[in-house]
Parts: structure tokens; C-alpha cells; sequence
């Protein structure tokens, strides 16, 4: 499965969420959440962002790729009110690597899908 994944934009000065560059960001991890930075010399050029609730977040590209076995049902297929989450881990240069899929309910915790 193809993994579009999101990450939240960084803050500008004021306080207000760096519209999307279509350039390249740097990931990092704070406070066990990736943050992306735009990387030096890149300056937003256009509104291609996705909002969401928790506010604007980055759809990052290339996709990342998770192999589940051919017998488990589809993880991303969930209930309303359910959101699949993705731990990975950050490469000094590349995507992301994801490693365990998960499901968050609401407000609640992530809890770590068994796809074995």
C-alpha cells in the first residue's frame, strides 16, 4: 500500500502556517511528532495545502510504501470517526520509513494494528 503522508506546516514568525512551497522540506522529529522546515533559499510559492481540524497540515511527496501480507484486510478502510497513523522513522536524507501502522479513535490514544 501507498502511504500520502501528512505532516503539519511549520509556523511562520507570527504564529500563522507557512503555505505550501511545492519545494523541498527538511523533516525532524519534536515532541515524538514530525514537524517539516522548508529548507534554506525555498519561498513559498502557492496554496496547494490540505486543511484539516488541527489545522494546516503538508502532503508529502514522493509516497512512502508499507507491504502488508496478502491475507490482511486493508488498513486504511476505517470506521467513521477512526484515522490511520503511521510511526516511521527520519533518514538523514530520503522519505520517511515507515514502521507499524496504527489506528487513532477520536481523541484517544494510537493503538498499533496487528497485521501479522
Amino acid at each position: 500500500m501507498d502511504l500520502g503522508l501528512l505532516v503539519p506546516a511549520p509556523d511562520r514568525a507570527d504564529g500563522q502556517a507557512i503555505p505550501w512551497s511545492g519545494g523541498r522540506v527538511v523533516l525532524r522529529s519534536e515532541a515524538a511528532q514530525v514537524r517539516a522546515t522548508l529548507t534554506p533559499g525555498t519561498t513559498p510559492r502557492s496554496r496547494s495545502l490540505q486543511a484539516s481540524p488541527q489545522g494546516e497540515l503538508w502532503r508529502l511527496a514522493p509516497t512512502v510504501a508499507f507491504f502488508i501480507p496478502p491475507r490482511v484486510a486493508d488498513p486504511s478502510r476505517r470506521l467513521p470517526g477512526e484515522q490511520l497513523w503511521v510511526e516511521v522513522t527520519l533518514p538523514v536524507e530520503g522519505p520517511p520509513r515507515p514502521i507499524r501502522l496504527g489506528v487513532k479513535r477520536g481523541a484517544g490514544p494510537i493503538t498499533p494494528l496487528e497485521l501479522r
